[in-house]
């Protein structure tokens, strides 16, 4: 049985391995015929992977942005746009509950200001049709904040792909995997102590494995977080700029519903 600690491979080994199974033309074609052609993401070389329902500019995505740039490899955003929203799902429930880091206190604790951006959401509705306060499309908020502070950064939704290769993760899992054999590598944390972990114990592990298998390679994973605190909540807080549009916004929104949104503080 795969542990959790043996998916990962430290980033300079991973730098080093792509660019070497990259250039392996036989095991690009064995890769490709088994995902039905290249996979989305790569252009002219391999990427550095960051997959998420929506991208928005968190302090997790500053630090993805910090490793790609350590491993010189081009970023490759992609998204999940067809996904839905899960209030249980704390980095979905993030994204219409936003969160800024202010800084510490004097007892070291983070001094943080919460903010919805959003009316009440029912489960399930999918991320394309929620829309903001202000009456702006979700993701087109996020994608908009993301270029504020990213000008040249592009997503591309990939849930076309995803739907190609099965309609549940079990089943597509095993190709998502597949594209960091050799064309590029995947920046993620699977948690183990949360409710994640019966998505990793059940999905993850085991199709990593079956991956393994069939190209006699495991795929390139680099830790995104730091171990010790990768279960730290404020990865999908934000910091600096981006509290300056989501201000102006839930401004302009209170004056027409003549209403003060909801908002938290704690100091």
């Amino acid at each position: 049985m795969i542990t959790l600690d043996e998916i990962y491979t430290p980033l300079e080994e991973a730098r080093n391995e792509i660019r070497q199974r990259w250039a392996n033309q036989e095991l690009r074609q064995k890769v490709e015929e088994f995902l039905g052609g290249e996979p989305p993401g790569v252009n002219s070389g391999p990427r550095a992977f960051f997959c998420r329902p929506v991208h928005t500019p968190n302090r997790e995505f500053h630090r993805f942005i910090d490793l790609a740039s350590d491993a010189y490899i081009a970023p490759a955003l992609m998204e999940y746009l067809d996904d839905r929203f899960c209030s249980m799902n704390s980095d979905k429930l993030n994204l219409v509950r936003m969160t800024l880091l202010k800084g510490l206190n004097h007892r070291g604790e983070p001094i943080f200001q919460r903010k919805m951006i959003t009316d009440s959401i029912p489960e399930g509705m999918p991320f394309t049709s929620i829309r903001t306060l202000w009456g702006e499309n979700l993701v087109d908020f996020h994608h908009r904040s993301l270029r504020t502070l990213f000008p040249s950064l592009v997503t591309e939704n990939e849930s076309a792909w995803l739907h190609i290769q099965g309609v549940s993760a079990r089943e597509f899992y095993p190709a998502h995997l597949a594209r960091f054999i050799c064309h590029g590598i995947l920046f993620e944390s699977f948690l183990e102590t949360s409710d994640e972990f019966v998505f990793t114990k059940d999905v993850v592990l085991p199709m990593f494995k079956t991956v393994c298998s069939l190209f006699d390679a495991k795929p390139l994973i680099v830790r995104l977080l730091p171990e010790e605190s990768a279960d730290d909540p404020s990865w999908t807080w934000y910091e600096g700029d981006i509290w300056n549009i989501v201000n102006k916004e839930l401004k302009t929104a209170s004056g027409s519903r003549h209403s003060t949104p909801h908002f938290e503080v704690n100091i």
